[in-house]
């Protein structure tokens, strides 16, 4: 089953709203959004920071680059922390994806994270 266009649009713009440092203006369109799908509950996550809780509803969809995606940049944030513990086990699930596909940018990326946590 594909996921509905506006749900992705929704985790996509959650997304760029926290890139760009406009989660207080997102937000309120993600509020707004009638459908209640993991995708529109991903990024509302995503704007509220959760970046592990986003990765975990995307998971249970099967989005696993998305996945993959999120828990690195969870570990980022974690690594920036000091909870190094829980940017390993973020990590380590990414990295898993990211070997299994030949993500070699993404997995040069991850291992020198890691590197930084240890």
């Amino acid at each position: 089953m594909r996921p509905c266009a506006t749900c992705v649009e929704s985790y996509a713009l959650a997304w760029l709203g926290l890139t760009l440092g406009r989660e207080t203006e997102v937000a309120p369109i993600l509020e707004r959004e009638p459908l209640d799908t993991p995708w529109t509950r991903a990024g509302r996550a995503v704007l509220a920071g959760d970046l592990s809780g986003a990765a975990d509803l995307l998971g249970e969809i099967g989005a696993v680059a998305q996945e993959a995606f999120l828990r690195l940049k969870s570990a980022e944030q974690l690594v920036h922390a000091g909870r190094r513990a829980e940017a390993d086990e973020e990590l380590s699930r990414a990295l898993a994806f990211y070997r299994a596909v030949g993500a070699t940018r993404h997995v040069r990326e991850s291992e020198a994270l890691l590197a930084a946590s240890a």
